[in-house]
């Protein structure tokens, strides 16, 4: 399972680095062309797209990697047992909001079917289905840091989010 959640870790990376450099290099193209002159008119849409699916993919890693935001300060003045609740407690809200993500986000995607990007005859489904899909990557690595939190004396979790 361990070298298996690694690939699936690799494949998630490199998903993300190509998304990202996707973007950037559909907004650069599309603004050099209209500045020359030949606007393409779907670039700003598909950037879109990549983007709703850059935000999961990318929070998915920074939640892994424990790179999020952090109230370290405020947590330090508690003892070390009752950090260790605060983080769990608050790792386990995650996973409800991201299930309620989950939960919503199918039937948004099935409903926005018919709804098309502006410029071309794309389904916007392909925008929406990424929150839930997004989500469960999600849920799936707060899950494991989860695991990690309990098993540790100060609720923390490892700066690599390899299985350990």
């Amino acid at each position: 399972m361990k070298k298996f959640y690694n690939i699936y870790i690799k494949i998630e990376e490199t998903i993300t680095i190509c998304l990202l450099g996707g973007i950037a290099g559909l907004i650069f193209v599309s603004a050099i062309m209209r500045y020359i002159g030949k606007p393409i008119n779907w670039a700003n849409d598909i950037a879109l797209l990549l983007f709703s699916w850059l935000v999961f993919f990318g929070a998915d890693l920074i939640m892994r990697e424990k790179n999020l935001v952090d109230v370290d300060l405020v947590l330090q003045r508690f003892s070390l047992k009752a950090r260790k609740f605060i983080r769990i407690a608050s790792q386990l809200i995650i996973i409800i909001f991201l299930a309620s993500l989950v939960r919503y986000g199918f039937p948004l995607a099935i409903e926005s079917y018919s709804r098309k990007f502006s410029n071309m005859n794309l389904s916007y489904s392909w925008a929406t289905i990424s929150v839930p899909i997004g989500s469960i990557m999600l849920i799936v690595t707060s899950i494991i840091n989860l695991r990690k939190m309990i098993y540790s004396k100060d609720g923390t979790y490892s700066k690599r989010g390899q299985e350990s």
